[in-house]
């Protein structure tokens, strides 16, 4: 499901796109991206944003999985004429809607729609400046991104009727994620239990030091600085990490009786990698 909210990261901030109720935008090609168009967009688009095609994978694996997105996931389109707010960096013009087939045009491409698509009428029925159009704000999200023998790609999304770019605004809030509890030391039972100590110990060196950056609550909260692209390397490399400690906790699991298991999970579930 796709937040209402609009949010953008700091993965995205290096793309220029963020996340909106529609899914992602890019502001740079001022246009949404289907998910499954995500990793073709970043690699052929934004070629410069990280070290390799295999970091751009991985880039866009991340920001479907922590948007709770799969390639399959369609775009949610607003109601026929209802939507209210512009879409992030997506273009915003006036449109006018074909007396004959009801597709929705601008002025001189509505023209030359009447001219190819509807030969057999007299072409001022199509001519805004002198035939009284139906007139709407309008937008094509997937112009920027789709090729040109993909349908969608001039699909046109309708604004309700009296809306204008002049009585609204759209913003891009930021969000923080800020910690609301205290590390657990790690002479705590529970962690004694899952042998995390040890887990440590066998981790390459330079992993290990990644997740001992911040070794105190000050340097959290004003951290040393750190660019986007040397975040992303990061990112990346506790990737493996993650789940690489999934597959160890799963094995310490199983290894246990059912009791110890319900108490450990709580009713969750532990996902099996």
């Amino acid at each position: 499901m796709f937040t209402p909210a609009t949010t953008v990261c700091e993965l995205l901030s290096d793309l220029n796109m963020v996340f909106t109720s529609f899914g992602f935008c890019c502001l740079t090609h001022q246009c949404l991206i289907p998910a499954k168009e995500l990793q073709g967009h970043i690699e052929k688009r934004h070629p410069d944003i990280a070290y390799g095609k295999g970091a751009r994978v991985l880039i866009a694996t991340h920001l479907l999985d922590s948007h709770h997105l799969t390639p399959e996931t369609p775009t949610p389109e607003p109601l026929a004429e209802t939507l209210t707010e512009p879409i992030p960096g997506v273009p915003v013009s006036i449109g006018f809607q074909c007396p004959i087939c009801d597709a929705w045009y601008n002025d001189m491409p509505m023209r030359d729609h009447g001219y190819k698509a509807h030969k057999d009428r007299p072409r001022v029925e199509f001519n805004p400046t002198k035939t009284p159009l139906k007139q709407r704000y309008i937008t094509r999200p997937f112009w920027g991104v789709l090729s040109g023998t993909n349908p969608e790609r001039s699909k046109a999304w309708i604004f309700a009727e009296g809306w204008s770019p002049l009585v609204t605004s759209s913003t891009v809030p930021v969000f923080s994620v800020n910690r609301t509890g205290r590390s657990s030391p790690s002479s705590a039972p529970f962690l004694a239990a899952l042998g995390w100590a040890s887990f440590i110990a066998h981790l390459d060196m330079d992993i290990a030091l990644d997740l001992v950056k911040f070794p105190s609550a000050q340097l959290v909260q004003h951290p040393s600085s750190i660019s986007n692209r040397q975040l992303e390397k990061h990112l990346l490399r506790l990737a493996g990490l993650y789940k690489r400690y999934l597959f160890d906790a799963n094995h310490f699991v199983a290894s246990k009786s059912d009791q110890l298991i319900q108490v450990l999970l709580k009713g969750s579930v532990i996902l099996i990698f």
